[in-house]
């Protein structure tokens, strides 16, 4: 990864310069084309998402948000 910059950006340039779209990444790890991509652009990774991520392309991101980070009562382990 380039550093400084964000682990989305870097996984969206990743994903362009292999010729991959979003959608079919998406599709690929188990994520709705607006989840990943809101995740990517926002730079709001979970570490499923990183997991999912490296278990697929074998490419390594670290995760920038976990489940208790934000008050939205969605996440059981909160």
């Amino acid at each position: 990864m380039a550093e400084g910059m964000a682990e989305g950006r870097w996984v969206l340039q990743w994903a362009h310069q292999h010729g991959y779209s979003v959608e079919w990444i998406a599709e690929e790890i188990g994520y709705s084309h607006r989840v990943l991509a809101m995740a990517l652009n926002r730079n709001r990774i979970t570490p499923n998402m990183a997991e999912a991520l490296y278990r697929r392309f074998g490419i390594r991101v670290r995760p920038t948000t976990f489940p208790c980070d934000y008050d939205d009562h969605e996440w059981d382990d909160c």
